[in-house]
């Protein structure tokens, strides 16, 4: 599709707000918040695949963790306790099957709004 009347456009900038962009960082703060998420999620029956290249964490102390890339699944696999940090698509993906899911379970509703004011938190939050 190619457009070539763009004067339906001219109020665009009156609906969007104006946001900076930039790669994603899991920083220390992301962290802490996202593994509570893991562990909701971890209660409801979700499990972790580990594949090279996938990154994960372990906690140093109370507001610090280690992070880690999975290098050879058979010479160093994550020990019991890794906390997997996903890419923001997975997030995603992950709140849809939580939004498919057919039961009443308080657990998935905590798990979606956790999900959703992470991302209002950290992802899309306004920059000064």
């Amino acid at each position: 599709m190619v457009i070539e009347d763009w004067s339906e456009f001219e109020d665009w900038s009156e609906y969007k707000t104006r946001s900076l962009l930039s790669n994603f960082t899991w920083t220390d703060e992301a962290t802490s918040d996202w593994v509570d998420i893991w562990d909701a999620l971890w209660q409801l029956g979700f499990q972790w695949e580990w594949k090279v290249g996938d990154g994960y964490v372990r906690r140093y102390d109370k507001s610090t963790f280690n992070y880690y890339f999975v290098h050879d699944l058979y010479l160093t696999p994550p020990q019991e306790g890794a906390i997997p940090l996903p890419q923001i698509h997975v997030l995603n993906e992950i709140k849809d099957v939580l939004l498919d899911h057919p039961g009443d379970d308080s657990r998935v509703g905590y798990a979606i709004k956790a999900i959703n004011d992470w991302f209002s938190h950290v992802i899309f939050r306004e920059r000064t």
